[in-house]
C-alpha cells in the first residue's frame, strides 16, 4: 500500500508505513526524511546507520522491526539495500522513501518483484525531493 506521510499521521497510527508504537526502525542513510511523528514517538526505537554498516552482525545486534532508506541513496538504491537485506536473512519490512512518484503503484511493483520474501512498502514523502 502506499500511503503518504500525512495520511499516515492522520489515521492515529493505523496502517503507519513505520510501524506502531514501540518498532525498532533501522534508518538508512536518511534521517532528514523520516517524519516528526515518528521520531517524537519516545516508544519506539529509531537507528540511523550507513549503507557500508549494513551486515548480519550488525542487524541482528539493531533487531530492527522495520528498515527505512531513500528509493536512491548516494552510492546505493533501494534495491542493493534489499539485497543485502537478503543475504543477512532479515525479515522485517522495508520502507523506500522518495519524493512525489507520478505513478508510485507500478515502481513499487518492480521493486517488490526483486525482493523476495519480504515486505516493501513506498512512502512518498512531501515536500521532499529525494
Amino acid at each position: 500500500m502506499n500511503l503518504m506521510i500525512q495520511q499516515a499521521q492522520d489515521k492515529a497510527g493505523q496502517n503507519d508505513p513505520f510501524g506502531p508504537p514501540g518498532a525498532r526502525i533501522l534508518v538508512v542513510e536518511a534521517a532528514r526524511l523520516i517524519p516528526g511523528h515518528v521520531l517524537s514517538d519516545s516508544s519506539r526505537s529509531v537507528i540511523i546507520a550507513r549503507f557500508a554498516s549494513i551486515d548480519r552482525m550488525f542487524l541482528d545486534r539493531v533487531g530492527a522491526d522495520i528498515v527505512a532508506a531513500p528509493l536512491f541513496g548516494a552510492g546505493f538504491d533501494i534495491l542493493d539495500l534489499i539485497q543485502r537485506l537478503l543475504k543477512t536473512a532479515y525479515q522485517g519490512r522495508v520502507v523506500a522513501l522518495t519524493g512525489r512518484l507520478p505513478d508510485a503503484g507500478v515502481v513499487e511493483r518492480e521493486i517488490r518483484a526483486q525482493s523476495g520474501p519480504l515486505t516493501v512498502e513506498i512512502v512518498q514523502v512531501p515536500g521532499n525531493g529525494v
